[in-house]
């Protein structure tokens, strides 16, 4: 017959590994479930929200075209607030192709497929960021992936920090 024996110092490292895993695991979730919570409209819904009255753009480099748009997501904003949208290009070989554009009375998702279209870019709206890939076909990905957590959870990992700052 054989015994086990489980030695308290195996039993605290245990535990005390445990916790620092769960730590690190809440400490890389947290933000993310934080960050979802705030009131900022999501990109999709603002990109539809947003009414552009008029672009007129011969021959404007990308990078250029995509800070005005930037620009009127702000000063078109449905809602008052100086949100706008966040766009990010992607273009490892600095092509920046000129984009010549004529528009009146569209979305501002609508006016940004169309500046994608032009320049030969993908187009990723992302709930945070609307991205545009130009040449760029194999690249990483930028993904964006909100986790939610429960009120309880966001209590233990409270109390978990109170507890580290009394050390």
């Amino acid at each position: 017959m054989e015994v086990s024996v489980i030695m308290p110092e195996v039993v605290t490292t245990t535990k005390r590994t445990a916790a620092i895993v769960f730590a690190v695991v809440i400490a890389l979730i947290l933000p993310l479930c934080l960050a979802a919570e705030t009131d900022r409209p999501e990109a999709a819904r603002l990109l539809e929200a947003i009414e552009v009255p008029e672009v007129r753009w011969d021959e404007v480099a990308l990078s250029r075209a995509v800070r005005a748009l930037g620009e009127l997501s702000r000063e078109f904003v449905p809602t008052g607030r100086d949100v706008g949208v966040n766009f990010v290009v992607r273009d490892p070989e600095d092509r920046d192709p000129e984009i010549t554009l004529q528009l009146r009375g569209l979305s501002l998702k609508r006016i940004v497929e169309l500046v994608a279209a032009q320049a030969g870019a993908e187009l990723d709206i992302q709930p945070d960021v609307v991205v545009l890939r130009v040449g760029d076909e194999h690249a990483e990905r930028l993904e964006t992936e909100i986790i939610p957590i429960s009120s309880h959870t966001v209590r233990q990992w409270e109390r978990i920090m109170e507890a580290r700052e009394q050390r």
